[in-house]
Parts: C-alpha cells; sequence; structure tokens
C-alpha cells in the first residue's frame, strides 16, 4: 500500500528515492514520533517503522525537536544495515525506538541542553526558598537570548561552552540527566 501524497515527503539515500510520513501520537511525557518510509519507485514496497520518543530527550522538545531529512536518512540508512530489502523479506522492518541510534544536528542538540538546563532550573526553586531565585529567572531569560543569538549565527560550539559555563552558575552541574546529555554531546561530537 503507497503511502498518502499529501501527506507523505520525498527523500533520496544512496542514489535511492524514498518516501516517509511521520506522524505523532502520545500526551505529556509521552510524546512519540512515528515514522514510516517506503521506497519510491517500488510497488507495495516493505516498510520501514520506526519511533523516537521525546522522553528519551524531554518532553518539552515538542515543537524544537522537529523531524528532519537528516534523521530520516539515518532510519534508512539504520534499516538498512539491520537488512531491510524493500522488494524481499516476509515482512516490512519495525526498528522500534530509534532514540540512542540517531545522531542529532549542534544546533537540535544545543536546543536539547538548553531545554534541559531551564527545566532543572525551575525545578530546583521547587527545592529551595523561592527569594533567592527572584532575579535567577531574568538571568535564566538571558541565557536563552544568548544560545539563540547563536544558534541564529550558527556558532554551536561558542553557544555549547557557554551553557557549559552557565550550568555551573545555575549550580546545575550535579543534575545526572544535563550531565548525561553533555557526555553523549562530547562523545558523538568527539570533544
Amino acid at each position: 500500500m503507497a503511502f498518502p501524497k499529501k501527506k507523505s515527503r520525498k527523500i533520496e539515500v544512496n542514489g535511492n528515492p524514498y518516501y516517509w510520513i511521520c506522524s505523532r501520537s502520545g500526551e505529556y511525557s509521552e510524546f512519540r514520533n512515528n515514522i514510516s518510509v517506503m521506497a519510491a519507485n517500488i510497488t507495495n514496497s516493505k516498510k520501514i517503522f520506526a519511533n523516537i520518543d521525546y522522553a528519551s530527550y524531554d518532553f518539552n522538545l515538542f515543537q524544537c525537536f522537529p523531524i528532519s531529512p537528516y534523521i530520516i536518512k539515518q532510519i534508512i540508512e539504520l534499516g538498512i544495515q539491520k537488512g531491510y530489502d524493500p522488494l524481499n523479506g516476509d515482512s516490512d522492518l519495525n526498528l522500534g525506538e530509534v532514540s540512542d541510534a540517531i545522531i542529532l544536528n549542534q544546533e537540535t542538540k544545543l536546543k536539547i541542553l538548553l531545554n534541559h538546563v531551564t527545566k532543572a532550573y525551575q525545578e530546583s526553586k521547587f527545592d529551595k526558598d523561592y527569594s533567592m531565585f527572584k532575579n535567577n529567572d531574568q538571568y535564566v531569560e538571558d541565557i536563552t537570548t544568548q544560545v539563540n543569538t547563536y544558534i541564529e549565527n550558527e556558532e554551536w560550539m561558542s553557544g555549547f561552552k557557554y551553557l557549559e559555563k552557565m550550568i555551573v552558575d545555575l549550580d546545575l552541574a550535579e543534575n545526572t540527566q544535563i550531565i548525561g546529555f553533555i557526555e553523549r554531546v562530547r562523545r558523538e561530537e568527539s570533544l
């Protein structure tokens, strides 16, 4: 069965055309992208199915974590590595959850890290005396503005280093989610 033309997008990977569709499902911390891919030039092509779970990153990223052709290309390549053949095989290939298998682009990594920092800051306000945070709310807004400026100017590395410093300034260096994500970025970017 072919994908509806109005809802599908086309991408070329290794010289082969594919159609792909992404739908979102779930609610609150269960947001998920459901991705379907099929060869564009083969009738009744076998499909690749994959999911990207927002909870793997942070459910507040619903707006800033779009599924781009960059991510779809990685999903197709992963499917091919796992034996995807649009003509042969008994059934479609379901890759399941692929959040850990894909490599995010640098801008998305910076947005995710910023989101982790602002979320951790907001949560820390509930654990401590609120009066000490009144001036820090503006400080976090300034950090967000500065990071977005780095993103707009395509200065990803400067934004990353700046945000690392701000994590220490905001006393969030012990946050395991933030530290884990920084370690992942350092690994993927060979920093």
